[in-house]
């Protein structure tokens, strides 16, 4: 193995070999995957949708989260807190509203655009400060 990295902002593992690439796409869902690829980035092997990918040049998916605001309103907050671009992920999501007083399964329809703004304020402050930290769990209470 020459070398192993993270693409920057993106979800994608790359292990350098000698002869090939392992890309592993960590996107969650039908977008992840792992793809084998050869020393000119073309994928020779696909662990998903292999006759997709077979003979392609390799190009990440792109997937731009969105918003809060951007999501249908009859979207769970938690949901949408889980997907949007802050990247929490659900269980970090369910945290922050356990944190803020939220029912996780309130709907977005039930905020103001000024609501949804301050939440997603109050939720990219949250992850900045998960990033910084040297903690990585959540503390389970009884009563959630």
């Amino acid at each position: 193995m020459k070398n192993v990295s993270l693409d920057d902002k993106d979800r994608i593992i790359r292990f350098k070999f000698s002869k090939f690439e392992l890309c592993f796409m960590l996107f969650g869902g039908a977008n992840s995957n792992a793809l084998l690829l050869d020393k000119n980035l073309i994928v020779i092997d696909s662990f998903k949708r292999k006759k997709q990918y077979y003979g392609q040049a390799f190009s990440p998916v792109q997937i731009i989260p969105k918003k809060l605001i951007e999501f249908p309103s009859e979207t769970k907050i938690i949901e949408a807190l889980s997907r949007c671009n802050i990247n929490l992920g659900k269980y970090y999501a369910k945290e922050l509203c356990y944190n803020l007083e939220l029912n996780p399964s309130n709907k977005l329809q039930e905020f103001s655009s000024d609501e949804l703004v301050k939440l997603e304020a109050e939720a990219e402050k949250f992850r900045n400060e998960c990033l910084i930290s040297e903690h990585f769990y959540i503390l389970k209470k009884q009563n959630r």
